[in-house]
């Protein structure tokens, strides 16, 4: 647990908020053991979640949608392109 938190916190440090946006996403997709996320999040908690302003977390989210990562619909985040959101999370 201890090497979770150290890990998440390195990610607030080193990464963007893309990258953040993408390691959140890429997190709540293991833990759910599929590609879909159908946790409720709404833009405000992931800022909350990642540090950043909700502003950001839409646009972010936008862009990554417009790249054709994710898909977004009201009750789900679908993960599309999971090498390209890996990517941009920094993971190798």
């Amino acid at each position: 647990r201890l090497r979770r938190v150290d890990e998440k916190v390195g990610s607030l440090v080193l990464l963007d908020v893309n990258g953040r946006v993408a390691q959140l996403l890429l997190e709540l997709a293991d833990e759910a053991g599929s590609e879909r996320i159908t946790r409720r999040l709404t833009h405000h908690t992931i800022a909350q979640m990642i540090g950043s302003s909700r502003e950001t977390v839409s646009r972010t989210m936008r862009e990554l949608v417009d790249k054709g990562y994710i898909e977004v619909s009201r009750r789900e985040i679908v993960i599309r392109d999971r090498t390209a959101l890996e990517a941009s999370a920094g993971r190798s």
